[in-house]
Formats: C-alpha cells, structure tokens, sequence
C-alpha cells in the first residue's frame, strides 16, 4: 500500500494508472457466510492487438557543402508485436475459507477496458471433488455474500464494498423477509 495515502484502510485509485501500460488490475470482494470452504475461479477477456505503433524520432545539426549550417529532423512509424495474454480461460480456483471476506484480483487490459469479471464459485462434495453452483458476471468493484438458506447455498450481491459492514449485507433491492440486516459472523445472534 502506498505510505503517503492517509487513510490505511482504503487503497488507492488505480483509474489513473499509466494509459501505455497493457494491463491494469480490477478486483471483486466475495464474503463466505457459510461454515463450508468454497473455491472461487475467475477470469476476464483480455484483448491485446497483433501490434501497436512504435514512433523513433532524431534530431541533428550538420553542414551542407557550402558552409551553412542545417539543421536534420527524423520520424520513423513502424509497428511492433505485442504478445498475446490467454485470459479466455479461468485462472486457477482460489479458496475461500468459511466465515471470510477476501477480495479476487485480476489482470485486465487497458485497450479493451472490460470491467466484467466471471466468477465460478465451487463447493467440495464429501469425496473432495468441486462441483460449481454459481456462475455470474459480476462488475468491477462489486461483490457478493455465500449464505446458506434451508440447507441450501446461495449467492446475493453485497450492500457495497466500501465500508467493511457493507461488505456482508444483503444489497438494499432483496426484500426477502427471511434475510438477517448483516450476514457478518460476529453480528449475528446465535
């Protein structure tokens, strides 16, 4: 985290990164409500051109043959190659413990911009193996709460991610009455 923000517990806006670089990182915040681990995998389109414009530019003094001085100004535009990225695949899938909050980091690129990012979310069976229950596009900067609701896993956005608190409330548009205020481990009465 950068020493000169005043504020430790907000990071700094990355909107204003180098528009040349190729790739600049977006991010999700998924809490796990649930006393089961899950996986989580996801990904976004990266869409990288062949090549881009490359300019070389050269500037010089000299002499003509009859004594004058001239002066000399070059500007060569060539292309070069940029390698491609595979994101069209989902990275490798990252745990999410029970009762945790962590935030999912990405590379995304900086020509096509998307803000969208896929997320798996996968449960392990009693043998280990992961089968996936939620799929969803979610956008950049959002999240999402894993309740468990009668015996069932399920997926609704988060309040925000701002504040820490919003972070595990259900978004102000579910109006299921069987929702708590705050799915937060420690704010609820057991």
């Amino acid at each position: 985290m950068d020493d000169t923000n005043p504020f430790k517990n907000v990071e700094s806006d990355s909107e204003d990164e180098d528009p040349t670089k190729a790739f600049k990182t977006i991010w999700i915040g998924i809490a796990n409500s649930t006393d089961q681990n899950l996986k989580v995998a996801t990904w976004t389109h990266c869409s990288i051109p062949d090549s881009t414009s490359d300019f070389k530019l050269g500037a010089g003094l000299g002499m003509e043959l009859s004594g004058a001085p001239s002066a000399h100004f070059k500007m060569e535009k060539k292309s070069r190659e940029l390698k491609q990225d595979g994101s069209g695949e989902p990275r490798e899938t990252e745990d999410l413990g029970s009762y945790d909050y962590r935030k999912f980091v990405i590379n995304s690129d900086t020509h096509n911009a998307s803000k969208i990012i896929t997320v798996h979310i996968l449960k392990a069976d009693a043998t280990g193996n992961t089968e996936r229950f939620w799929t969803i596009n979610l956008e950049h900067r959002h999240g999402l709460i894993v309740v468990e609701q009668e015996g069932q896993l399920k997926v609704v956005r988060a309040n925000g991610q701002y504040w820490a608190d919003d972070r595990w409330k259900p978004h102000r548009s579910y109006k299921d009455p069987s929702f708590p205020k705050t799915f937060d481990p420690r704010r609820q009465k057991k």
